[in-house]
């Protein structure tokens, strides 16, 4: 089954917002709102970021540009009762991010950048965290 395209960038040290950015196209079925809204703010709170945008960007079926969209997240998006459940779906993700950088990789190095996407080394994030 075909999916969606995922985008990610991180927030810069220069204060640049992270993103998470999907594209759509017609042909592929859509990823529903509450869970592309779920990654983009687990990647908020995993990165610990003061922001973050979730863009979509969609195609027609003869992959023709048609239109953007964007919503900005910031900490006060996450309502009380959602943390708990997003910090798990990014420390999910960082787990198959670094997984898959091993396989490819065989090893990530203590002063490499950490896979999951968090900008920082793999010392001081995953690797600090103990989870891998």
């Amino acid at each position: 089954m075909k999916r969606e395209l995922l985008l990610k960038s991180n927030e810069r040290t220069d204060g640049a917002p992270g993103y998470t950015c999907f594209v759509h196209q017609k042909s592929i079925p859509l990823t529903l709102y509450k869970d592309r809204r779920d990654s983009t703010l687990a990647s908020l709170v995993w990165n610990e970021e003061h922001r973050r945008y979730l863009i979509d960007i969609f195609f027609n079926e003869d992959k023709i540009f048609e239109k953007i969209a964007f919503i900005k997240f910031n900490k006060n998006s996450i309502l009380d009762d959602e943390l708990c459940g997003l910090k798990k779906i990014g420390e999910d993700s960082a787990r198959r991010l670094v997984q898959r950088a091993k396989q490819i990789n065989k090893s990530v190095g203590r002063n490499d950048l950490c896979p999951c996407g968090t900008g920082k080394k793999f010392k001081n994030c995953c690797l600090k965290r103990k989870f891998i």
